[in-house]
C-alpha cells in the first residue's frame, strides 16, 4: 500500500526472510512505496499497481474518507484485476498483501498484513468494523506485525470482528532499520511522512519553529522530487533516507520528531531513542497510538495544531 512509506518499509524484512529461503519473489506497489521497494530490491520484478492517492484536505477524517470512497473502490477493483492477470501469467502460489484489499488471487494462498483490525472511528464503530471485516474474508491468514502481548498495537489489533475461520499470526516487530552505535551528532532529527497536504503543513510548521533555535537539526522529508526549502534552518536536508542512512540518522540524533504511524513506532521500538509524536490530523489510528505511547511513558505526544 502506498499510503505513506510505512507499509512498504515494514515488508522489507519479510521479503528478505522469504528470499533467504530461496523463494521467487515478485513485488507489486505504486508511487513512492514502489520506488522504495525498487531501490531496496533492484533485481526483483515489480508490478505497477493502480494508485489510491489518498488526500487529507481537512482534519475531519470521516469527511476525507467518505468523499474518496468511490475512488478507493475503483482502485480496489482495478488492483484485483491486475493481480489476477499477473498471478496467472507468473504462476503465483502465495499473495502477501499489506493493506491492499484487492490483492488476492483465487487458487493461491492469500495473506493480509495489518496491525489495525479494530478501526478507531468516532461514530458507528461496530458497523464500520463489521464492514471492514468482510473485506478480509478473501484472505486465509492475517499477519499482525506485533508480539502476542500487543506491545505496540494495543486494541487496534483486537480480532473481535474478524471471521474466526481466518488464521491470525503475530509475526513480531517488523523494521527495516539496523541498530548502530549511538552518537549525539544532531540535536533533533525531523522525520516526516504520510499523505499530502498534511505532510507539507507539518514541515512548514516545524521549519518555522526551528528558525533561530541554535539547534543542529537534520530533516528527512519523506518525499521524492519535492521543492527545495530553507537550508539555513537545517544542518542537512534529505528527501528520502534508505535503510542504512535512516538507521544512522536515528543513532546520531538525541531526539526524534515524527508522525505516530505504526511503522515509525516499530522503527523506534527497535532502535530506541526519545521522540515527540505528532499524529496526522484526523487520523484516529495515529492519535490513538500517540496517546497510548505517552500514557505508557514511551514518547511525548502533541497535536499538529498545537
Amino acid at each position: 500500500m502506498n499510503w505513506g512509506l510505512g507499509h512498504a518499509t515494514r515488508t522489507i524484512p519479510i521479503i528478505e526472510e522469504l528470499l533467504s529461503f530461496g523463494n521467487e519473489i515478485h513485488l507489486a506497489s505504486d508511487g513512492h512505496a514502489a520506488d522504495v521497494l525498487r531501490e531496496t530490491f533492484p533485481k526483483l520484478p515489480l508490478l505497477q499497481l493502480p494508485s489510491y492517492d489518498p488526500k487529507y484536505p481537512s482534519d475531519n477524517m470521516i469527511w476525507n474518507m467518505a468523499t474518496q470512497l468511490p475512488k478507493f473502490w475503483r482502485t480496489k477493483c482495478n488492483e484485483h484485476k491486475s493481480i489476477i492477470a499477473y498471478g496467472d501469467a507468473h504462476k503465483i502460489d502465495v499473495v502477501i498483501s499489506d493493506n491492499r484489499y484487492g490483492c488476492f488471487l483465487p487458487g493461491a494462498k492469500n495473506i493480509f498484513i495489518s496491525h489495525q483490525l479494530n478501526l478507531q472511528v468516532p461514530i458507528a464503530s461496530a458497523l464500520a468494523n463489521h464492514w471492514h471485516a468482510r473485506f478480509l474474508n478473501a484472505f486465509e491468514e492475517v499477519w499482525i506485525p506485533d508480539d502476542p502481548n500487543k506491545t505496540l498495537s494495543g486494541k487496534l489489533s483486537d480480532t473481535t470482528y474478524l471471521n474466526p475461520k481466518i488464521s491470525v499470526k503475530y509475526v513480531g516487530i517488523q523494521s527495516r532499520l539496523k541498530r548502530g552505535t549511538r552518537q549525539n551528532i544532531f540535536d533533533i532529527a525531523v522525520v516526516l511522512s504520510g499523505p499530502e497536504p498534511q505532510r507539507s503543513i507539518l514541515e512548514k510548521l516545524v521549519t518555522y519553529q526551528l528558525k533561530s533555535s541554535g539547534l543542529k537539526v537534520i530533516l528527512v522529508r519523506g518525499t521524492i522530487n519535492s521543492k527545495q526549502i530553507e537550508d539555513d534552518v537545517y544542518a542537512e536536508v534529505l528527501d528520502y533516507a534508505g535503510c542504512k542512512k535512516m538507521s544512522k540518522i536515528i543513532a546520531q540524533s538525541s531526539f526524534i520528531v515524527c508522525r505516530s504511524g505504526y511503522s515509525t513506532l516499530m522503527d523506534l521500538k527497535k532502535l530506541g531513542g526519545k521522540a515527540l509524536l505528532i499524529p496526522t490530523p484526523g487520523q484516529t489510528e495515529q492519535i490513538y497510538l500517540a496517546n497510548r505511547m505517552q500514557t505508557l511513558k514511551k514518547a511525548a505526544f502533541q497535536h499538529q495544531n498545537e
